[in-house]
């Protein structure tokens, strides 16, 4: 860095009030053209904190009154001057308490020192107020003998002085985590990145050294550590404090140190990756008349249960003309803030995996404003705190405290997530499908399925009852039931429809929500009646008078999904109830499933997202990973390569797919096996074996937007002839049962096509060995057992366009005849399984999957065969 000539404290006129010429290359008296320069660059609006005139620098702030100058005529780094001059501040601050001109007039002698101590002929020295405190002093404090400056003026450790002394001593270190996060409209990501510091408190005694290790990925592939189960991250725009020896670092990544004492800022980094949101809003407007409108404000957490984001709050913008907003909510408050011209929910305690609701209505008195509301919608903002967790995965691997005397010192560390710039652009949707409400209670649906209108049994009423959450991955049509017709799944709520009307049985905030489906109600008929149950109740009062109810119907046939066992003291209380009152009850889940079987076009939108990332996963990630393990003779287990393929299906940018990650789940964990036994349902999951190098199954799950999607390969090493043949005959069929899912045609169409192509193929006792179906109805459950692809002379229902299915051909338990060697496994799977969408008019379906490859060539691997050209 180039020499700083001369340093100036000026008044607000310009007039010096302290100079320090420390070059004598620029005479004192051209400051005054500073104040000039700077009258000019004001009036034309280009003022710079550097400013030049015939030759010279003036790099300046402002600080009170006064100006603080520096002059050079080099070409000085300006940045590191600044930086020089609010140092400058900070010290005459920590001396004189306010800088101001009177201050320094009061105190000419002990500024004029300071001047000398922190600059040397220009150049910065050093600038700790603490260690200048210690041998230049006020009168108040100055000592009969003049002091011997202290260790830190003398050797590289400025930043600590030495006699320090605690008698217990302690180390905190917080690793503060901020995401920014930007959400567009259509909810995807538009920008996301973590800033993250390092903050300590030192509180050690003596010179203490300090060694400090991260999961740095740089350090892990320099030492070979890379993908042995250690987590890594990339820190970008690392910044130290002053007191970390830079060249160990850049060396060998040692983060080594002799802390200051007290708080400081060890280190600072940032973070650019793909962030899901960990905690995600969405906002639906209802609009009742052109005076009145409701949100229904849906805030879900997106981590593990084991953590808790507490102080949340979420900022929720309202037209500024709005009148009387009024804002009800499962958890926490909302209260209206005008000044902020939007309501502001807090919530204390915010568990993992969770999700809360808030309603809020208000009137508008301009058509304006209420088309505005419609529309676009000003950013949802939200700030949260989440202790024990870091988004990025950093983690501190040790951090040890080195010091001659010998003394233990205790590190104390903590982990905080906490919302940055985090805003989410919602745009106003409608809610609910009240055009489907109708069909379903009056039963009309019947005259559009096959069996005669038999899914229904007959049933003059529908009873649906969703229990409390569980941890159990269970996939309940009940809870379809809410997804598909309210979008959202109401917990602990009973739902009765009749002919006429559809009573609700839940807690009062949920039945103030429900409020909202009453215009689709009265759309198709059907009066719409609330039984709020009170609190620490379950609800037997409400659920008699919907008893009485039913009752009072002539030759009433009760409508229940007997096979699904919600928990819940209401959901007990109401098949208790049921029980006692001794109704005729049938099944109708079938009925259920057919009505909800053909897709929209947003659902089946949605299926082929789901399909799209799946079929990435398997080709783009998981077929890499096994030729990886393959080529490279390593031993992983087939849990840890599902837990990397699971990874990948949460964050899709991974996979360089632009899909909104906050809506997507794992329909079940990825399935991965081999070695000789394969169980090939999708609830058998991954073992702790390692992957053997002969026969792989792959499944791979995923669901969005709560719709679902799978699709399972075979992959071959070192396979046989007959293996060959058995994989051609299992494609053909597979095909078979694809083509065979057309329009109108009926279900086991499918399970007899897949039967004739095993047998044209030669294979006919492969045809015996098929299981009870080929696949099943797909959507917001993974599997819909009421409407699988079964045998001929079976259950049967005729094909709708814009079904969804998940056609799979399994053979399990297959022997290997020609097999090579004792070691190889005897037996071995094949695994074929594809989303596929019925499509109108005949034509042929659809395969979303279709981007996993099955050809031979892709899917089986010689590996004797280059052994032996290697030798």
């Amino acid at each position: 860095m180039a020499a700083v000539s001369a340093l100036l404290l000026l008044d607000s006129k310009g007039k010096p009030v302290l100079s320090r010429d420390y070059r004598g290359d620029i005479p004192l008296k051209t400051a005054e053209r500073f104040i000039g320069r700077l009258n000019e660059a004001e009036e034309s609006a280009s003022v710079s904190p550097v400013l030049e005139d015939e030759g010279v620098s003036f790099v300046w702030i402002s600080h009170s009154n006064l100006y603080l100058v520096a002059m050079a005529r080099t070409n000085v780094n300006a940045a590191a001057v600044l930086v020089f001059l609010h140092a400058l501040v900070a010290i005459f601050r920590q001396y004189f308490s306010e800088l101001e001109e009177e201050s320094l007039r009061d105190n000419f002698v002990i500024a004029y020192e300071l001047l000398d101590e922190v600059m040397d002929h220009g150049y910065p020295q050093f600038t700790e107020g603490r260690i200048l405190a210690e041998y230049i002093k006020t009168d108040a404090y100055r000592l009969a003998v003049q002091p011997r400056p202290p260790m830190a003026v003398t050797n590289a450790v400025s930043w600590r002085s030495e006699g320090i002394y605690y008698k217990k001593n302690e180390v905190f270190l917080d690793v503060v985590e901020a995401v920014n996060l930007l959400v567009n409209s259509n909810g995807a990501v538009v920008r996301s990145e973590v800033v993250g510091a390092l903050k300590m408190r030192a509180y050690l005694s003596g010179m203490p050294e300090c060694k400090l290790g991260l999961n740095d990925r740089v350090l892990f592939e320099s030492q070979g550590r890379q993908g042995r189960g250690q987590k890594a991250v990339d820190l970008e725009d690392i910044k130290f404090h002053q007191c970390v020896r830079l060249a160990l670092f850049e060396r060998d990544r040692t983060i080594s140190f002799v802390p200051p004492d007290g708080a400081f800022d060890l280190m600072t980094y940032r973070l650019s990756q793909n962030v899901k949101p960990l905690i995600w809003v969405e906002c639906v407007a209802e609009r009742h008349s052109r005076s009145r409108t409701e949100y229904l404000v849906k805030a879900r957490s997106q981590f593990k249960e084991r953590s808790s984001a507490t102080s949340v709050e979420i900022t929720l913008p309202i037209p500024p003309d709005a009148i009387s907003p009024v804002a009800r909510t499962s958890q926490g408050t909302a209260t209206y803030a005008p000044e902020k011209e939007a309501i502001v929910w807090k919530i204390k305690n915010f568990p993992g995996n969770r999700e809360f609701l808030l309603r809020c209505k208000f009137g508008l008195p301009s058509v304006q404003a209420e088309e505005e509301v419609h529309g676009r919608m000003p950013p949802i903002k939200v700030k949260f705190e989440v202790p024990y967790f870091t988004i990025s995965g950093i983690q501190i691997r040790y951090l040890k405290v080195i010091e001659r005397s010998g003394y233990q010192a205790l590190p104390w560390v903590r982990y905080i997530t906490t919302a940055g710039d985090y805003e989410i652009r919602n745009q106003a949707t409608s809610w609910g499908r009240g055009v489907e409400l109708g069909a379903i209670a009056t039963g009309q649906k019947h005259d559009k399925t096959c069996n005669n209108g038999q899914e229904w049994a007959g049933a003059t009423a529908l009873a649906v009852a969703v229990g409390q959450p569980t941890e159990e991955l269970r996939y309940y049509r009940s809870s379809s039931l809410h997804l598909w017709f309210l979008k959202y799944e109401f917990t602990d709520t009973i739902l009765v429809f009749t002919p006429t009307e559809l009573h609700v049985v839940a807690g009062s905030k949920k039945t103030d929500l429900f409020k909202q489906v009453e215009s689709a109600c009265t759309d198709e008929g059907i009066t719409l009646v609330l039984h709020p149950k009170p609190k620490k109740e379950d609800g037997s009062a409400q659920m008699q008078e919907v008893i009485d109810v039913l009752k009072s119907q002539e030759s009433l046939v009760l409508g229940t999904l007997p096979k699904e066992k919600p928990v819940g003291p209401t959901t007990e209380a109401w098949q208790r109830m049921v029980q006692e009152a001794g109704f005729n009850t049938v099944d109708v889940g079938e009925g259920l499933a057919s009505a909800m079987a053909p897709k929209d076009e947003e659902e089946s939108k949605n299926i082929k997202k789901a399909a799209f990332l799946v079929s990435s996963a398997v080709q783009s990630f998981a077929v890499p990973q096994i030729e990886g393990i393959i080529d490279e003779e390593k031993k992983v287990k087939h849990s840890k390569i599902s837990g990397k393929i699971e990874e990948v299906l949460m964050d899709p940018s991974k996979l360089k797919i632009k899909l909104k990650s906050e809506v997507i789940d794992a329909a079940y964990p990825p399935i991965i096996q081999s070695g000789g036994k394969y169980d090939l349902r999708i609830s058998a999951g991954s073992d702790d074996q390692p992957l053997s190098y002969d026969t792989i199954v792959c499944s791979v799950g995923a669901r969005y937007a709560s719709y679902c999607a799978s699709v399972g390969r075979t992959y071959f090493v070192d396979p046989t002839a007959n293996q060959q043949a058995v994989y051609a005959a299992c494609l053909k069929a597979h095909a078979a049962a694809i083509a065979a899912l057309v329009e109108g045609a009926p279900s086991t169409a499918a399970y007899e096509a897949a039967a004739s192509a095993l047998r044209e193929a030669g294979q006919a006792e492969l045809a015996e060995k098929l299981g009870r179906s080929v696949g099943s109805v797909i959507g917001l459950e993974l599997r819909d057992q009421n409407l699988s692809l079964l045998a001929p002379g079976q259950r049967s229902f005729a094909l709708r366009a814009g079904t969804a299915l998940c056609v799979t051909l399994s053979l399990a338990d297959l022997p290997v005849p020609d097999r090579q060697g004792e070691a190889a496994p005897a037996r071995y799977a094949v695994l074929l399984a594809d989303t596929v969408l019925v499509r109108a008019g005949g034509a042929a379906p659809e395969c979303a999957t279709a981007l996993a490859k099955t050809d031979w060539n892709d899917v089986a691997y010689y590996l004797k065969n280059q052994e032996e050209e290697e030798e």
